[in-house]
């Protein structure tokens, strides 16, 4: 199983926990547990890379808050791996003695940022 397709599985398998979860403790009764379930194997099929998933996420989220926690901690995964990215970027153009494209790059990168 490729790595997307393992964290897809990991974080249905934690939305069906929070649904079952919440059915238990009396958060929501029958007919809303089955809208949320119906609603994620529904629309999780058409989740198919990284932006997706987000996508997926946030209308989840914007439908039933008690999921904003799932959808900010694979938003900051994402925001981590393109800052790492950046910072390699860098870091090669520099050891490439391109300091001026190094520069430039941790520039665009910082502006992307705020």
């Amino acid at each position: 199983m490729d790595p997307f397709t393992a964290r897809k599985k990991e974080l249905f398998d934690q939305i069906a926990q929070q649904i079952t979860s919440a059915y238990e403790q009396k958060l929501f009764g029958y007919a809303d547990a089955k809208e949320v379930s119906d609603y994620v194997t529904e629309e999780i099929k058409d989740v198919n890379d990284q932006p997706s998933l987000i996508k997926f996420l946030d209308e989840l989220s914007f439908n039933w808050s008690m999921f904003e926690g799932l959808r900010d901690i694979e938003s900051s995964k994402v925001q981590a791996v393109k800052e790492q990215a950046a910072v390699q970027d860098v870091a090669d153009l520099i050891a490439s003695g391109q300091t001026d494209q190094a520069l430039d790059a941790a520039q665009k990168a910082m502006d992307k940022d705020e």
